[in-house]
């Protein structure tokens, strides 16, 4: 069945607008862990998260990346900040409920 122009020109908006949707903003941040500057590049979203878990848990963002960073086994330091604050929030938790967990 041969498509006319109008399903071509759709299937063409379509693939640009996947292939927009598909870029991520992802951004270098330095710290300092230890003494020793590092820099993570991270998505916004993980970024703006981890700063948040900082926040609950009375921390700075460096002391926790210092944390995930001793406690990571063998990802780098960037795709274990991601797995950090994907899990925490999984689990439930959420920084503006006071403690709680959400149910």
């Amino acid at each position: 069945m041969r498509q006319t122009a109008t399903s071509e020109n759709n299937q063409t908006v379509f693939a640009r607008h996947v292939k927009l949707d598909m870029k991520s903003a992802v951004h270098k941040h330095s710290i300092f862990i230890n003494r020793r500057k590092t820099s993570v590049s991270l998505e916004d979203v993980f970024w703006l998260g981890l700063l948040e878990i900082a926040v609950y848990k009375k921390t700075t963002a460096p002391a926790l990346v210092a944390r995930i960073d001793g406690s990571r086994k063998t990802v780098n330091l960037s795709s274990a900040i991601r797995m950090f604050v994907f899990k925490y929030f999984k689990a439930g938790h959420n920084p503006n409920s006071s403690g709680r967990k959400k149910r």
